[in-house]
């Protein structure tokens, strides 16, 4: 959950490194931006695998909260930036720059919080593991 966090936070860098090269014409980009989604197929793979039964409800909803947060932020970004790439003359790309707009001014904060909820709840879990040898 961490490193998904720590990928959710270069999503949001490099929305705004993006904006700086739309607006600076003389920008240097001094590494390729790519925004990673990889991580969040990832982690939504293995939450969806996991005994979440097992987990407390409060964390589960947090979870949620989290992943569908981040989904529905960044997949358009995500889909954008590919169209930019394949086509950057296309009509869409202002609609890409207006999404990557908003990620940098607004919702920054609020998903950094959801993920700081949601490592919160997962230090509070603990399991104990019992193990009882079958008898012949």
């Amino acid at each position: 959950m961490e490193n998904f966090f720590k990928v959710v936070d270069e999503n949001f860098q490099n929305c705004e490194t993006q904006l700086k090269i739309k607006n600076e014409k003389d920008y240097v980009l001094d590494q390729l931006l790519v925004f990673d989604f990889f991580p969040f197929d990832l982690l939504l793979t293995r939450f969806i695998n996991t005994r979440w039964e097992l987990l407390p409800m409060a964390m589960l909803e947090t979870i949620h909260e989290a992943l569908h947060s981040y989904r529905n932020f960044f997949l358009p970004i995500h889909q954008g930036w590919h169209i930019l790439r394949i086509n950057p003359t296309s009509e869409a790309n202002h609609n890409f720059f207006q999404l990557v707009e908003a990620a940098a001014q607004s919702r920054q904060e609020e998903i950094k919080k959801i993920g700081e909820d949601v490592l919160a709840e997962l230090r509070k879990v603990s399991y104990t593991i019992t193990y009882s040898p079958k008898s012949s």
